[in-house]
């Protein structure tokens, strides 16, 4: 996808992975590439904190729910001294009507932006197709706003500048 690489977390069992090789894994990400992603487990571990402590910003994705939005709120007091950019991404449409802006007053945090549910994300899926992978996708659209915004305030080329991207 575009030159992306993915390092992602297994949703099965946790695994205890040392925080020493969390730290060896995004310093070689940051010595090889513009932006690293790090779509991070809800744990306080040694190698989460660790991963909390490098990140220069943090995403908050938070579906448009009530639910959702008091258990970010609880989140966001666990690891909010960990890293000093945060911002809110608010996933809908909300099932009850609840708008983005709610959802954030919830949190605590202003709202950076709205993602839109990404309509054939399952079927692709079931096809191998990894999320995003849509160009004329909500998610796909988001994303490369999110990454030229983000290298804009790094002073990386965006893609559309020629330049080797966000990513």
């Amino acid at each position: 996808m575009d030159g992306v690489r993915l390092l992602a977390w297994d949703r099965a069992d946790p695994v205890d992975l040392p925080a020493a090789a969390m730290e060896a894994v995004l310093d070689a990400g940051r010595r090889s590439h513009d932006l690293v992603v790090v779509d991070l487990p809800r744990r306080d571990d040694p190698a989460t904190v660790a991963a909390l402590w490098r990140l220069d910003v943090l995403l908050l994705l938070v579906p448009a729910e009530v639910r959702a939005a008091a258990s970010a709120a609880r989140l966001l007091d666990r690891v909010r001294h960990h890293v000093g950019d945060v911002r809110l991404l608010v996933r809908g449409p909300s099932p009850a009507g609840l708008p983005a802006e709610a959802v954030a007053d919830a949190v605590g945090l202003p709202l950076w932006a709205r993602c839109k549910a990404e309509t054939n994300l399952a079927a692709d899926a079931d096809h191998g197709d990894p999320p995003g992978s849509r160009r004329s996708g909500a998610l796909a659209r988001l994303c490369g706003r999110l990454l030229d915004d983000l290298a804009g305030e790094r002073g990386v080329p965006s893609a559309g500048e020629g330049g080797r991207g966000a990513a």
